[in-house]
C-alpha cells in the first residue's frame, strides 16, 4: 500500500521536470547528423523560389541533447529568421532575429548545403545545416528508372534532373 503513493509522487516529479517544447509533426530535424523531414525543408526553399509564404521550423540538438530551434517565416519579400536557444542549458539562452533576403539550397558530389542569403546585421549569412555523405560509405542507393515504350518511340516518364 505504501508503494502506491511513492510511485504518484515520483510520476509527477518526472513530469514536472520534462518542461521541453514538443516537436510538431512537420519540423525539420537534425539530432546530431540524424536528419528528419528534409523534404519539408526543400519544399519551404521552392516555396521561397516560386515567392509564395510559407514558414517551417528547424531543430538542431546539443551534444547534450539541448534542442535550438530555428523558425523560418516567409511572407512573400523576406525571411524573418528567430534562433531560439533558450533550452540550451550551455548555450547563450538567447532569442535572435534577423531578416535574410534569400535561402539557398546548393548540392555538390559529396554534400548538400542550406543556407541563407543577404541577411541584415552582423550576420551576412548563415548556414543553416549541411549534410554531408560518403558514397563510398553508402549502403542504400535510390534511383528511378525512365520507362521507354520503342514501338511508339515514345518516353513514358519524363527524366528530372
Amino acid at each position: 500500500m505504501k508503494k502506491r503513493p511513492l510511485t504518484v509522487i515520483f510520476s509527477l516529479l518526472i513530469a514536472g521536470c520534462s518542461e521541453q517544447t514538443e516537436l510538431a509533426a512537420g519540423d525539420v530535424v537534425d539530432a546530431h547528423s540524424r536528419f528528419e523531414n528534409i523534404e519539408v525543408l526543400d519544399q519551404f526553399v521552392s516555396n521561397v523560389q516560386n515567392k509564395k509564404k510559407d514558414n517551417v521550423r528547424f531543430v538542431r540538438y546539443t551534444n547534450e541533447g539541448d534542442p535550438i530551434f530555428y523558425d523560418l517565416r516567409f511572407n512573400g519579400e523576406k525571411i524573418e529568421l528567430e534562433i531560439d536557444s533558450t533550452e540550451d542549458q550551455f548555450g547563450s539562452g538567447t532569442i535572435e532575429k534577423s531578416i535574410c533576403e534569400k535561402v539557398e539550397r546548393v548540392e555538390g558530389n559529396a554534400k548538400i548545403e542550406y543556407s541563407l542569403n543577404g541577411c541584415e546585421g552582423d550576420m551576412k549569412s548563415a548556414e543553416l545545416l549541411r549534410i554531408e555523405y560518403n558514397v563510398s560509405d553508402q549502403d542504400r542507393f535510390d534511383f528511378r528508372l525512365n520507362t521507354v515504350k520503342t514501338w511508339r518511340m515514345k518516353l513514358t516518364r519524363p527524366i528530372q534532373n
